[in-house]
């Protein structure tokens, strides 16, 4: 029998096999839960037929004036409404005061961006 390889994950629960994937952290916007090297097991929704609720972690799909983004973010209500956060202890993604700033991302906020949630988290794989 062949070793799995670093990536490949026993299905988790969550619907069959098919319907997960994974995908390497790059970064620290969500260094409270993942490092960077860490892999997300993701469920896809469209594929399992389920949806991502608030608070979890999930996988969104971002194109705004022809540049395309996949990255991971923690799924929030707030006042202004559906929000996507970063997750992370970094100034620059915790402290609207650092200069370098990175707001959440508003869902349905007006603007030529378009935004779709592809999967949530499911597990977080982290190689020794």
């Amino acid at each position: 029998m062949a070793r799995p390889a670093p990536w490949s994950s026993p299905r988790q629960g969550h619907g069959p096999s098919g319907h997960q994937y994974a995908l390497e952290v790059r970064g620290i916007s969500i260094n409270r839960v993942a490092d960077d090297g860490d892999i997300l097991i993701c469920l896809d929704l469209g594929r399992s037929r389920t949806e991502a609720r608030p608070g979890d972690l999930v996988v969104a799909e971002r194109k705004r004036d022809g540049a395309y983004e996949l990255s991971a973010r923690r799924m929030r209500i707030t006042p202004d409404g559906l929000v996507l956060a970063h997750d992370s202890t970094d100034p620059a993604f915790a402290d609207p005061k650092h200069p370098q700033y990175q707001a959440p991302t508003r869902i349905n906020s007006p603007g030529d961006e378009e935004i779709r949630i592809l999967a949530r988290v499911i597990s977080i794989y982290r190689p020794l």
